[in-house]
Formats: structure tokens, C-alpha cells, sequence
């Protein structure tokens, strides 16, 4: 019956009105077996010996990480201070678990330099964080306030905090970010976008160091194929576009022989090319095809049919240039 009625006000309050003596005794149990009070939110009192018998199957850290534990256990007797100091207890998690959230976010993001929170981050415990955020499971929480709307809900206040601090209501936009940042370094490296599937970011100079590493062919491979990062976003469509994004690598490069075959014939009067010509760095020729192998690319097409097998459009194309 007892536990019945503190279960009800448990609902109410969120606060378990237990004894201090049983639950100073869970705190030294739980320090004798990890050497401090960082417990995490989800520790659950096991239900076997030397553990308090009314606390079993109580989440500890519910208990006495908040400030009704302290205003009825603490504040009304000094004496008691000295013995949580001893056990290591964090008095910094005495407060909501919101304000616990915001300053780790705000480490974080002086560490890593952005909010874009994994998943499954949790806090470690070095010196590097406060001890009272110290396995905070910090990417579920994240999650949660991003999915959910958790600790926010309808507070304004709040929902500007999160914003000015740079906090990432949606992942995904960091990865578009991301990928449109090191396409468009490409780009001016390159000056084109025909990015091979291969290709990472090599680790160097002019590239910047959070692109270092990145599988760019990859990611260019997923938005042709999957849609990844543009479904459903026409405004991200008419960025790459802009860009000169390469949606069908074949037709790009179809075109691109045609309009190097044409300035050939524009030059020579037929389309005979050699097989080892290179397209010279010269006023003749547009800036984009210096160094094209246009010898090369017709050897293939005329031994294999590269580019127009199963196109006969493109065929047609070639004739009417009279491709040789």
C-alpha cells in the first residue's frame, strides 16, 4: 500500500519521497562499486542484496538528482553535505536535466565546433567536461528535443536558446551542407563536376580540414541514384544545377565528345581525329576541353560502341556530324 502511494506521487511530482536512510545507503553501495556518483539516468536499483529493499527497482538518479531530494534531505540539515562530499556526490545535477543539456551542448560545441550531435554520443568522463553532465546521454537527448519537441515543447525562450547556440533541428541539413560545400570546392579545383565514384577528399591543402576524408564520389553517387539529400527539395535540384551537377555521367560525357568532335571538324574539315590528339590549350579550343583525350574517347566508341550502343539518338547525332 505504501508503495502504491508513493508511486502516485511519484506521478505527480516526479520525486520519490523516500528516507534518506535508504537512500544514503544506495549511494554508497552504488560508490563502493564505481568509485563515484555519476550515475546514469537509467541505473535502476537491482533487486538482490545489499540493496535497500524499498528502493529496489527505483531509477537512483531520479532520486536524488533533483532539487526536491535537496529541499527535503539536505537543505533542513547541513550535516548531511559532508557526507555525499565523500562519496563524490555531483551537486551540479541538482538541476534540471535541461539546463544539464545546454551546458554540454555548449561543450560540445566548443570541442567539435558545430551541434550536429550523433545519436549515440554520450558524455565521457574526463576533464575535459563537467563532472555533473558526465554520461549524459546527450545524442538521444538531442534526438529527443529534434523529434519530439522534448524540454521545449511550447517555450519560446527556450526554442531561441537552442537556436542561437547553433543547435541542428535537422541532421540532414549539416550532411546537405556538407556535401554541397566539398562539391562546390570541386568544382573551382576541377572546373567541372564529372566527380569519379571513387573519389575522397585528400587530406591537403586548398581543401579545408573538416572535408579532409570525405567520400565525395560516394555521396555524388547516392544523389544520382537514390535521391539522397534533393528528394523532395526542388531549391537544392536548382543549387547543383547552378552548379553544373552531372546528373547522367554518360550523357555528360556523350556531350561532351560531341562538342569536341564539332570544334575538331569546326578546325580540320572532318572528323578523322587521331587516335593519340589531345584537345591543346589554345584559343581555338574552349578552356574546359584543354587536354580532352578526344583521340581516345573516338577510338572507343568506333572499337566499342562507348557512349551510343543502345542509343541510337545518339547515333544519329554523330552521322549527321559525319562521324568517321
Amino acid at each position: 500500500m505504501r508503495r502504491q502511494r508513493l508511486s502516485l506521487l511519484s506521478k505527480s511530482s516526479g520525486f520519490m519521497p523516500y528516507p534518506w536512510k535508504p537512500l544514503l545507503e544506495s549511494l554508497r553501495i552504488y560508490y563502493s562499486q564505481h568509485g563515484d556518483c555519476v550515475i546514469d539516468n537509467s541505473f535502476t536499483v537491482p533487486f538482490e542484496e545489499p540493496w535497500p529493499e524499498e528502493l529496489r527497482g527505483e531509477k537512483l538518479a531520479r532520486l536524488v538528482y533533483n532539487m526536491d531530494f535537496w529541499k527535503t534531505h539536505i537543505a533542513p540539515y547541513p550535516n548531511r553535505r559532508p557526507e555525499l562530499n565523500e562519496l563524490k556526490f555531483i551537486w551540479g545535477r541538482l538541476q534540471p536535466e535541461y539546463n544539464l543539456v545546454v551546458e554540454a551542448l555548449l561543450v560540445f560545441k566548443e570541442i567539435e565546433g558545430h551541434l550536429n550531435v550523433p545519436s549515440k554520443f554520450v558524455v565521457p568522463c574526463n576533464q575535459l567536461w563537467p563532472k555533473s553532465v558526465w554520461r549524459l546521454k546527450l545524442g538521444y537527448l538531442v534526438s529527443d528535443i529534434r523529434c519530439r519537441n522534448r524540454f521545449v515543447g511550447d517555450d519560446g525562450g527556450k526554442w531561441f536558446q537552442l537556436q542561437s547556440m547553433g543547435f541542428v533541428w535537422e541532421a540532414s541539413d549539416v550532411k546537405w551542407e556538407r556535401f554541397f560545400s566539398a562539391l562546390q570546392m570541386y568544382v573551382d579545383t576541377t572546373g567541372n563536376a564529372l566527380i569519379p565514384r571513387s573519389f575522397l577528399v585528400p587530406r591537403e591543402d586548398p581543401w579545408p580540414l573538416n572535408l579532409w576524408g570525405y567520400k565525395l564520389g560516394i555521396a555524388v553517387y547516392n544523389v544520382r541514384s537514390k535521391g539522397t539529400y534533393v528528394n523532395d527539395r526542388p531549391e537544392r535540384i536548382r543549387a547543383l544545377n547552378q552548379l553544373g551537377f552531372v546528373w547522367d555521367p554518360g550523357e555528360y560525357a556523350f556531350e561532351q565528345f560531341l562538342e569536341a568532335l564539332n570544334v575538331f571538324k569546326q578546325i580540320h574539315g572532318h572528323t578523322r581525329v587521331p587516335q593519340q590528339y589531345i584537345c591543346p590549350e589554345s584559343d581555338a579550343w574552349p578552356s574546359h576541353l584543354h587536354g580532352y583525350r578526344l583521340g581516345a574517347r573516338r577510338h572507343t566508341i568506333r572499337l566499342r560502341g562507348d557512349l551510343v550502343k543502345n542509343y541510337p539518338d545518339r547515333r544519329v547525332r554523330l552521322e549527321l556530324l559525319g562521324f568517321e
